[in-house]
């Protein structure tokens, strides 16, 4: 009797274990635990996606981030640019041009095209007007070709155009960073303060290569 009692001690003992095991298990590895756990994360991950999202392109739309200086610099630097693209295009469309020249005049034609065309954009977004439809004189400006000048080039022989062509150009590049620069020191837009960065850095370089060409003609 007493060995009975004892044994049905031990099963007793031996359920309430297998019982508890059972439970911890179940806790531990619940399907619909882990699927609500996943589902959360999920959308954590959406939501966060979506506030980056929206946060881009509120960035990227917004006009705003520039001041009086970044739109002067952008309505004088256009036209000073397109000066240099239509002294590049006569310099191209003549024969036998040294091959530096040449090089030297597709470069600036290609990269002060583009830039122009950039900041034309950049006004538009920031609600400025054009060049062409303010009363800025834009002949003054450091460096500018006065309309006599742009002429001679046109009219000159290969020789004597490509001369002209380095001499003018030297000190249109240089009235360009100096306007850069300036710009550097007072704008405020990240993007047109890049470029007057890059125009300072890009058209220093041309300047040395243009002398080194004059001299060696």
């Amino acid at each position: 009797m007493k060995k009975t009692r004892i044994g049905i001690a031990i099963l007793a003992s031996a359920s309430l274990a297998l019982a508890a095991c059972t439970t911890t298990d179940e806790e531990v590895v619940d399907p619909a635990d882990g699927a609500a756990a996943t589902a959360t994360a999920a959308e954590d991950t959406t939501a966060d996606t979506t506030t980056e999202d929206t946060t881009d392109e509120d960035v990227a739309a917004d006009p705003a981030g520039n001041n009086e200086d970044d739109v002067e610099f952008a309505q004088m630097m256009i036209p000073h640019h397109e000066q240099g693209v239509e002294l590049s295009d006569i310099i191209l469309a003549k024969d036998g041009v040294d091959p530096r020249v040449q090089d030297l005049a597709q470069r600036i034609r290609d990269a002060q095209f583009q830039e122009a065309e950039q900041m034309r954009s950049w006004l538009d977004a920031w609600g400025a007007p054009q060049p062409e439809d303010t009363d800025m004189d834009h002949s003054d400006m450091d460096g500018m070709l006065d309309p006599e000048e742009v002429a001679e080039v046109e009219a000159a022989d290969t020789p004597e155009a490509q001369e002209l062509f380095l001499d003018h150009m030297i000190s249109h590049h240089e009235g360009a960073v100096d306007m850069a620069e300036t710009h550097r020191d007072n704008g405020q837009n990240e993007d047109a303060l890049a470029l007057s960065e890059q125009i300072v850095r890009t058209q220093e370089a041309e300047i040395a290569e243009m002398e080194e060409v004059r001299d060696s003609l």
